[in-house]
């Protein structure tokens, strides 16, 4: 038997409310089995982490681990997407998830 999405997610803010954070983690055998070289071969278990902080404004600091802004397709959850499921192409030729700071206003 094979679970094909089994998700965690949590979110919510820590000491005030202009820090928070988002944390998703991926516990199916799908999400665990993209070991690659520079994990050691190891299963990847946290998808995304997401710490906000809002220090001036509209001014929000985000230290994250998520997906692209950029890249709708995947951006979108797979409930809301109009086609079955997403192309072959878009795995094979995009960066899903990455580590970066962004500042957003």
């Amino acid at each position: 038997m094979l679970i094909r999405k089994f998700r965690l997610k949590f979110d919510g803010f820590a000491l005030s409310p202009k820090l928070n954070y988002k944390e998703e983690l991926g516990l199916s055998n799908r999400d665990q089995s993209g070991g690659s070289i520079f994990t050691s071969s190891s299963p990847i278990y946290i998808l995304d982490a997401v710490l906000k902080w809002n220090f001036s404004g509209n001014f929000v600091l985000w230290f994250v681990q998520t997906k692209l802004p950029g890249n709708k397709e995947r951006v979108i959850s797979s409930a809301n997407l109009q086609q079955v499921d997403r192309s072959l192409l878009n795995s094979g030729f995009t960066i899903d998830r990455d580590i970066a700071v962004q500042l957003i206003h």
